[in-house]
């Protein structure tokens, strides 16, 4: 039987979780126990001085795929030679009996494994790495049409992509470990269907403040930490719209009050005018973004934080894109002017003559 499990309760109807929260380890002694993790759903095991994995500070979580071939991480196969079977879907329940969860893992790692989709599908590998490994949120999206689809997250340096399922609870979306310095792409996996509007967030503030706070004791400086990200559609945009905080973020994290309260501080990010910049996302600000060509669009998370940056009790790490079709001012789609008044009503090819596109 592991020691730790993440999250016991993310899979309770009543407080559904998403997952991949950070736990932190120290001091660990263990006696006569071979396993000492269970990753139950997308928990991130930080190992302070390597008393739980043997490699101080370090993180590890389960290798979802777009987390395999990153410098600094090692991934270890738990499952070699065991026997196993898929029997339960990943977000339709627990899927551990009382049984599977002590006698029919017969691996030698630390990990301690179920014949399960949750970890078959990630064929029962699992990540350590010296690089931070944080969460990811991407939620409350639109068109409604993505709500309940699977997310697309694709390594772009490695190719590589796992598929992550929409949750409804908690943050509305999808929620998964990435490890920082990476870049990453997202896309409904969907053909044909486009992802206009999310709102996103990168780690959590409170672990970031616990880094600054370390480095202060220590005397050292803050290693910074970054992550790209890119949105793909396969339809053409005019341009993207960039908020910084994100209020229904904050509202998660602080409360219903202080999502409100921080609405008439987020600002719009102007874009880069040169999209050049962002092949070295270390060496840009946080929230710096430019659309790449028409249907790329990328932005920068960052810490530290650039002057001028929200408070951390604002969620500075938050934000909510809108991709346009149009400008502000003006619409170049051959778009007729917006009718208000509903007196006199016309048909469409009254109003603007037949149109062929």
């Amino acid at each position: 039987v592991p020691i730790f499990m993440d999250c016991t309760a993310c899979w309770s109807k009543a407080k559904w979780r998403q997952g991949a929260h950070t736990y932190r380890f120290s001091g660990l002694d263990f006696i006569n126990s071979s396993k000492r993790i269970f990753i139950l759903k997308k928990g991130i095991f930080w190992d302070q001085d390597g008393t739980l994995t043997g490699t101080p500070d370090s993180y590890t979580t389960w290798a979802d795929k777009h987390l395999l071939g990153m410098p600094n991480c090692v991934v270890t196969q738990a499952a070699e030679g065991v026997p196993v079977s898929n029997k339960w879907d990943e977000t339709g329940g627990l899927g551990v009996s009382s049984a599977d969860s002590g006698g029919l893992d017969q691996s030698d790692s630390i990990f301690h494994i179920v014949p399960a989709l949750i970890h078959s599908r990630r064929d029962f590998s699992f990540v350590t790495c010296t690089t931070p490994i944080r969460k990811m949120n991407v939620g409350y999206p639109e068109p409604a049409e993505v709500v309940l689809r699977q997310l697309n997250v694709t390594n772009k340096v490695t190719g590589f992509t796992h598929v992550h399922e929409y949750e409804e609870r908690e943050v509305w979306g999808w929620g998964f470990p990435v490890v920082s310095n990476s870049k990453i792409e997202i896309r409904p996996n969907f053909p044909g269907l486009d992802l206009s509007e999310a709102a996103i967030n990168f780690g959590h503030s409170d672990l970031f403040v616990q880094k600054e706070s370390d480095a202060l004791q220590k005397r050292q400086t803050v290693q910074a930490e970054w992550l790209q990200l890119s949105v793909a559609s396969w339809s053409k945009w005019d341009h993207y719209k960039l908020t910084n905080p994100d209020w229904e973020l904050v509202s998660v994290r602080r409360g219903a009050d202080a999502g409100v309260a921080v609405k008439p501080s987020a600002k719009l990010k102007d874009p880069l005018q040169n999209p050049a910049p962002l092949a070295n996302p270390e060496n840009l600000p946080s929230m710096s973004h430019a659309m790449e060509d028409e249907e790329h669009w990328t932005v920068v998370f960052k810490h530290p934080l650039p002057t001028g940056a929200p408070s951390w009790e604002q969620e500075p790490l938050s934000m909510r894109f809108e991709a346009r079709r149009c400008p502000d001012v003006g619409c170049t789609q051959g778009l007729g002017p917006v009718v208000l008044d509903w007196t006199n009503p016309k048909l469409w090819s009254e109003h603007f003559g037949n149109q062929e596109k």
